[in-house]
């Protein structure tokens, strides 16, 4: 019994010190989260995801401090730590198997939660254009990290077509193709080597493949019509349902391992002598 003893004891310690590091790992990224300009441009768009990244930084706070009590209690066979060691991860396994479920069950709010933070947005100006500072840079980064052009529409931009981060390289070169929300005039269509001209009041525009942009190579053909991405809405919303499916699922599955975890201390605990021992 001493030997199984003394095994489940290393086994305990070896599970909170990769705890810990998980710990550290959570705190690390939550930071990182909170000082990186483009994840502060992405929260001057979703207001909620803000609160998002405080979060992370709370659990990995909250785990590096239950892993350090686990490594102690474990090492030092301290009843006062394991116990507090296991009160803490039982509290922590609750919150996670809720937030797992919660994460999986509650994807479709976040199509109305992106549905007004982008309302809110397009409340601010009449148009894209006139937006400044870390609300612009948001909106701007998260086009061209998602490869998408206005917020529910390409016409949130008076001017789409002036827009880098709208561009896009679409698979039929030389054909046409009038953007949502653009007053057209008559068009002309150019050789597949240079970009289609648009007839707008604006003026004559390059709305088509060669018209410049930063996009390369063929794209999905229901991503750029006219030489424009499509909205952001869709994407962001399949972009966070992905990621909220992948944080539930992470969470589901590591709340059985703290199972493991807390099993593991009180058979610890029941072993250990019947005095407190040193904390």
């Amino acid at each position: 019994m001493g030997c199984c003893s003394g095994i489940i004891r290393v086994l305990l310690f070896i599970f909170n010190f990769v705890f810990w590091l998980i710990g550290l790992a959570l705190l690390g990224i939550g930071i990182w989260l909170l000082v990186d300009p483009a994840s502060k441009a992405i929260q001057s768009v979703l207001s909620f995801y803000g609160i998002a990244v405080y979060i992370i930084i709370a659990a990995g706070a909250i785990t590096t401090v239950v892993g350090f009590l686990g490594c102690c209690g474990a090492c030092k066979e301290s009843k006062c730590l394991l116990i507090m060691f296991s009160i803490f991860l039982g509290i922590i396994f609750a919150v996670e198997v809720a937030a797992g479920i919660v994460a999986i069950v509650q994807r479709g709010l976040l199509s109305d939660l992106i549905t007004d933070s982008f309302a809110d947005i397009l409340n601010q100006e009449p148009d894209l254009e006139s937006l400044t500072g870390a609300v612009k840079v948001g909106v701007v980064a998260m086009q061209a990290g998602l490869q998408c052009c206005g917020l529910n529409a390409t016409s949130n931009w008076a001017n789409p077509q002036l827009e880098d981060s709208c561009k896009c390289t679409g698979p039929t070169q030389g054909v046409p193709t009038v953007p949502p929300g653009i007053t057209t005039g008559p068009t002309t269509a150019a050789p597949s080597t240079t970009s289609v001209v648009m007839t707008t009041s604006n003026g004559s525009v390059p709305v088509g493949p060669g018209g410049g942009g930063t996009g390369g190579g063929s794209q999905d053909p229901d991503a750029c019509v006219g030489g424009l991405y499509q909205p952001c809405e869709g994407k962001l919303q399949t972009f966070l349902e992905d990621n909220f499916l992948i944080v539930g699922v992470a969470a589901l599955v590591f709340s059985v391992v703290q199972i493991i975890g807390i099993c593991f201390s009180c058979i610890v605990i029941k072993n250990a002598n019947t005095d407190v021992g040193p904390v």
